[in-house]
């Protein structure tokens, strides 16, 4: 599929970059017909557009960039810049989250117009993704996200270390003890909140 990729001064690519540039715009495009199907109950171009209040044209679909826009200052507070990831890491991002995706679908949901086989079929590509999917978390893991991901484990670790912290005093205080430490948290809430 030459030329659909546009060129400019910034973005030379060669043909394989190019291919590989077309088939990203086809996941997208895949994900965002699964968005709108959900959003707007249609996947069609054309039935996401509709009359504005002007008379003129709206297109329902913004709402996915939206949401994908969202999702990304989302992930960007959480991970930092994601900019040096090389396409293997990418790669392996997408397959985790596809994963995530097939755990979260039902089959038995979408059997009515199958047949055995292709219920069948459909569940071991499911199956397949889910492995997949925990696969390419493992190599995350392993291989590009050790510094990151270890701040953001140990952020919630210690926050669970110092609710056990939290609970092991209370057991050990005397009911007097604690009714002075909650009163005394109530406060610092109550001095937050203002």
């Amino acid at each position: 599929m030459r030329g659909v990729v546009p060129e400019g001064e910034h973005m030379r690519m060669d043909d394989q970059e190019q291919r590989q540039m077309q088939e990203l715009i086809q996941v997208a495009a895949v994900v965002a017909s699964i968005l709108e199907a959900k959003l707007h109950g249609a996947t069609d171009f054309d039935a996401l557009i509709t009359d504005d209040v002007d008379g003129g044209a709206a297109f329902q679909g913004w709402a996915v960039l939206e949401l994908f826009a969202d999702e990304r200052k989302r992930q960007d507070a959480k991970w930092g810049d994601q900019e040096s990831h090389g396409p293997i890491t990418w790669a392996m991002i997408l397959a985790e989250e596809i994963g995530e995706w097939a755990e979260e679908l039902r089959i038995e949901d979408q059997i009515a117009d199958m047949t055995a086989t292709e219920v069948g079929s459909a569940a071991a590509v499911l199956k397949h993704l889910e492995v997949a999917g925990k696969g390419a978390r493992t190599w995350l893991n392993a291989h590009e996200w050790p510094e990151r991901q270890q701040a953001v484990f140990d952020e919630e670790e210690q926050a669970v270390v110092a609710q056990e912290e939290r609970r092991e005093a209370d057991r050990a205080m005397t009911d007097e003890e604690m009714r002075e430490a909650n009163a005394y948290r109530s406060a610092q809430q109550e001095g937050q909140n203002v």
